[in-house]
């Protein structure tokens, strides 16, 4: 199985701790997010892809063409057009299917373990009732995902789990066009609800799940991972 990390945006509201470093390379404690996610990787994972943008030569100098053995490769996303845009960059490195990774979220080892068991599948964390004035939302019946309240997409059903941005996807994904939920982008989740329709797309909920969106994010996550 592949890993792909999707790690090319700027990460405007970071700044200006992202004027001059990724997004993903900023730390939390002594590792850096993309640090996180690779020492949290499953047992299976047999390749790595990152899709670098912003300030590349930074991560690409720091990880070079392997972790631990395992080989990393790189893809440009020139045009940032959504998570689904960055996927579709990476069809000829999938061989079978792969965990997709957002570059700037902390994830566990055992949650991601759950999630790779399924050829089709998204994760969500349960925020309770603040999930509830946020977008993301994950709609779900007996275990699979039938729905996403984000932007025009909306089931009319509210939920108190959000879509983490982790997920596994087979190469069949590939078969199926991609969802656009703006203007400019291509949403990965959205393309998930679209096909769900026809293949099984299964829920994991998080046990712990550590979004970074603003400063005030890494130092709550070094207070929680500490």
């Amino acid at each position: 199985m592949q890993v792909i990390i999707l790690a090319a945006g700027r990460g405007t509201r970071m700044a200006p701790l992202t004027d001059t470093m990724p997004k993903p390379m900023l730390k939390v404690l002594d590792k850096n997010l993309i640090e996180w996610k690779l020492e949290a990787l499953p047992d299976t994972v047999t390749g790595i892809t990152m899709v670098v943008g912003y300030l590349q030569e930074t991560i690409r100098d720091y990880f070079g063409s392997s972790w631990k053995n395992i080989p990393i490769t790189y893809v440009e996303q020139k045009n940032l057009d959504g998570t689904g845009g960055a996927v579709l960059l990476c069809k000829d490195t999938i061989i079978d299917k792969a965990l997709i990774l957002m570059g700037d979220d902390i994830y566990t080892q055992e949650d991601l373990e759950n999630l790779s068991q399924y050829d089709f599948a998204l994760m969500s964390y349960d925020e309770g009732e603040a999930a509830l004035a946020r977008k993301g939302q994950v709609i779900e019946k007996e275990g699979l995902l039938v729905g996403l309240n984000e932007g025009d997409m909306q089931s009319g059903t509210p939920s108190t789990f959000i879509n983490t941005g982790a997920c596994v996807l087979s190469k069949t994904f590939f078969d199926y066009p991609l969802v656009k939920f703006s203007e400019t982008e291509y949403g990965l989740p959205h393309t998930l609800v679209s096909l769900c329709k026809e293949i099984p797309v299964h829920i994991v909920h998080a046990t712990r799940w550590i979004q970074i969106t603003s400063p005030e994010c890494l130092k709550k996550a070094e207070s929680s991972l500490s």
